[in-house]
């Protein structure tokens, strides 16, 4: 399949899902698929969801129909919410999670998950209930999963987090270089006790400590050992 349209692709695959949809006259686009060697069986579902990002869009499902609109409009739909759902498909359709923290407060998690976010997903913070809520698609909802459960946990429920960003060397490298440093403060003075973890990915540190005022010591040290 070479540049095929948008339109035609997505009717044929509605056709073989038997799901009846409205495209969003707005959206344009094309198709092209190259296949090489033996082909395998493939997930006409998440094949569709997966050809609609691509090209900027998504699908919803409401009531007996699919409504097929631009990415940045999905918000919009009625779509029915989760609340602290866990195991999700790993595909890309489209899910808004209700979070309920327990130990970190929403405001701290808003800045810690923000950067890690899918494209065109959105999230909202109501900070009387220490609530997240989080519209993605069911793979990257997984992946930020994670990260919250990673820090909305009881052992992090006294400390303080903050995310370094790293410009030169590799996050995993200098987080070992940093944790040898802080170690040989950790002897004379306990609550500068770091804990560091490197996202290579996105070129960032993640510091942990109980007493924030250590971070402006950390930032001092990163810029020594980031050349």
């Amino acid at each position: 399949m070479n540049n095929a349209s948008l339109i035609e692709v997505v009717d044929i695959l509605a056709r073989s899902l038997k799901i009846n949809y409205i495209l969003d006259p707005r959206l344009k686009g094309s198709v092209t698929i190259n296949t090489y060697g033996e082909i395998k069986p493939v997930d006409e579902r998440q094949f569709l969801e997966t050809i609609l990002r691509i090209n900027g869009a998504a699908m919803v499902q409401v009531g007996d129909l699919y409504r097929i609109v631009p990415l940045n409009e999905v918000g919009r739909l009625p779509i029915q919410p989760l609340v602290d759902a866990r195991n999700l498909p790993d595909d890309e359709r489209i899910v808004l999670n209700l979070i309920f923290l327990k130990y970190v407060t929403v405001a701290e998690m808003f800045k810690l998950i923000q950067p890690f976010l899918g494209e065109g997903a959105n999230m909202t913070s109501y900070e009387p209930a220490n609530l997240l809520m989080i519209l993605d698609n069911s793979r990257n909802m997984k992946r930020t999963l994670e990260l919250i459960s990673m820090f909305d946990s009881d052992a992090l429920a006294s400390q303080r987090v903050k995310l370094f960003d790293v410009e030169h060397g590799r996050p995993s490298d200098i987080a070992k270089e940093l944790e040898t440093v802080f170690k040989a403060f950790a002897l004379s003075e306990k609550n500068a006790t770091v804990r560091f973890m490197p996202i290579d990915r996105i070129n960032t540190i993640i510091a942990v400590a109980p007493n924030p005022g250590v971070f402006p010591e950390v930032e001092k040290w990163l810029k020594k050992l980031d050349v």
